[in-house]
């Protein structure tokens, strides 16, 4: 990139930082183009990620930014992390402080079942791409539980446990809600040359002991990736 184009992208960065100071309502977040809900959810993604996945939470907070409002990244010209992070600096104190002590319970719900699935979607992926396998239902059940983040009001945890705690039928309402919404798909991955099947057998067996189809996901930017196995089981 020329230096005339990052000045020109710098220039860009900045006027959205002074729109988004103008339009934000210190009071309830609004943001020109999404609800103040909207954006509200977007900054508990943030704020609750960062326990889990500290080093991935402006990841996962543009993830929720872009998919909530893929027009209006569109319309700002930059990056869904170059819109959060302007958002971010153009809220005020008071907001961040309100949503950090006192955040309304039924967006801290919806933030924390998008962090549950944002981390449950990175791992699944990474056992089907890094290790060969395919999770099972009751696999997926148990990393979830780990992704619930720590330290939420009684009831909003046991709001999102409780799919996974109602047996083999909610768990598997719960999966297929998870597939839909990340773009899933049945599907086998392919064995390469590159890849040897004795290989494929010697890691899923190293790892879980077992070996079947491994399902792929199709995402939004068309680059397949891999999916649950076991949750329609």
């Amino acid at each position: 990139m020329s230096s005339i184009e990052l000045a020109g992208l710098s220039h860009r960065i900045r006027s959205v930082r002074r729109s988004l100071r103008r339009q934000v309502d210190e009071s309830q977040g609004s943001w020109s183009g999404l609800s103040a809900s909207c954006v509200r959810q977007a900054l508990l993604v943030y704020l609750w990620s960062q326990a889990k996945t500290s080093h991935h939470a402006l990841d996962a907070a543009a993830t929720y930014l872009a998919r909530a409002a893929p027009l209006v990244i569109v319309q700002v010209a930059v990056s869904a992390k170059d819109a959060f992070d302007a958002l971010f600096a153009a809220t005020s104190a008071a907001l961040m402080a309100r949503l950090s002590t006192d955040p309304p319970a039924s967006e801290l719900y919806r933030a924390c079942d998008f962090i549950i699935q944002y981390l449950l979607h990175d791992w699944v992926r990474s056992q089907n791409v890094e290790y060969g396998v395919a999770p099972t239902r009751q696999q997926l059940v148990r990393q979830a539980l780990l992704f619930v983040p720590d330290g939420l009001p009684e009831a909003v945890e046991n709001r999102l446990c409780l799919p996974f705690y109602g047996g083999p039928p909610s768990q598997r309402t719960y999966l297929r809600r998870f597939r839909k919404a990340w773009n899933g798909r049945i599907g086998t991955l392919p064995v390469t040359a590159s890849f040897p099947i004795h290989v494929l057998q010697e890691k899923a067996w190293t790892w879980s002991g077992w070996v079947g189809l491994v399902p792929n996901f199709e995402s939004s930017s068309g680059t397949p990736i891999s999916g649950p196995h076991g949750s329609g089981k």
